[in-house]
C-alpha cells in the first residue's frame, strides 16, 4: 500500500476567506450609518449581485464584532466633525464625502471577492459602477468637478493602481476580463486603450514573470 499523503489543514485558509468576505459586507454595514441593519445589508448585497442571507450576516456580526466596529466608526466621524468648525451644510457634505469613499472601498472589496472566486453572480460591471459612483459622490460633496474627464482622472489616480496590485498573480486572460468589466462603465468610454497601454508598459514590475 502506498504511503498516505499528509493531511493538509485548510482551516486557516477558510477562516481568512470567511473574514475577507465578512469585511466586504461590514463596509456596506458601516456606510449605512444611522439606518444600518442586517436586512439592509442583505438587500444591498443582493442588488449588486452578491447575495447573502441575513442569517449569515448575523453570524458575521457576532463573530467579528460588527456592533463595536460600527460604534468606533461613528465615533471617529463624530470626532472629525467636532474638530472642524463648519456649518450644518458642510457637515452634510463631509458625510457625503465619507460615504463616497466608503462606496469606493465596497467596490474594491467586490474586486477582491471576484478575484477570490467567490460571489459568482457578482459581475465586474457592478464593481466598476460602485467605484465610479463613489468617486462622483465624493467629488460632488467636496465641490469638485464631476465632468467625465475629472471623474476618469480620479478613478485612474486612486482606483486602478489598487486594482492592478490585486492582479499581481494575474494571467493575460484575467487582465482582459478586467477590461471587459470596465468597458461596461460609460464614464470610461474612450479611456481604456490608454489605460491598457500604460498597464502593459508596467507589466514587468506589476504583474511579474509570465505576463507579457
Amino acid at each position: 500500500m502506498p504511503p498516505r499523503k499528509p493531511r493538509v489543514d485548510r482551516a486557516p485558509d477558510r477562516g481568512m476567506k470567511r473574514k475577507a468576505r465578512a469585511d466586504g459586507f461590514l463596509l456596506i454595514y458601516l456606510a449605512m450609518r444611522s439606518g444600518r441593519s442586517l436586512n439592509g445589508v442583505s438587500e444591498f448585497a443582493h442588488s449588486i449581485g452578491s447575495p447573502v442571507s441575513k442569517a449569515t450576516l448575523r453570524r458575521y456580526s457576532i463573530d467579528f464584532g460588527w456592533v463595536d466596529a460600527a460604534k468606533a466608526f461613528d465615533a471617529e466621524i463624530a470626532q472629525r466633525q467636532q474638530n472642524i468648525a463648519i456649518d450644518d451644510a458642510l457637515v452634510t457634505n463631509a458625510r457625503h464625502v465619507e460615504a463616497g469613499k466608503v462606496l469606493q472601498k465596497v467596490g474594491l472589496t467586490g474586486a477582491q471577492v471576484l478575484l477570490a472566486g467567490e460571489g459568482p453572480d457578482q459581475t465586474g460591471s457592478h464593481v466598476a459602477r460602485l467605484v465610479t459612483d463613489g468617486v462622483k459622490i465624493e467629488r460632488v460633496a467636496a465641490g469638485l468637478a464631476t465632468e467625465r474627464i475629472a471623474v476618469v482622472e480620479t478613478i485612474w489616480d486612486r482606483f486602478l493602481p489598487q486594482v492592478v496590485a490585486l492582479f499581481r498573480e494575474a494571467t493575460e486572460k484575467s487582465v482582459a476580463v478586467m477590461f471587459e468589466w470596465l468597458a461596461e462603465v460609460p464614464e470610461l468610454e474612450g479611456q481604456l486603450d490608454q489605460m491598457r497601454d500604460e498597464m502593459w508598459n508596467a507589466s514587468a514590475e506589476v504583474f511579474g514573470p509570465g505576463v507579457d
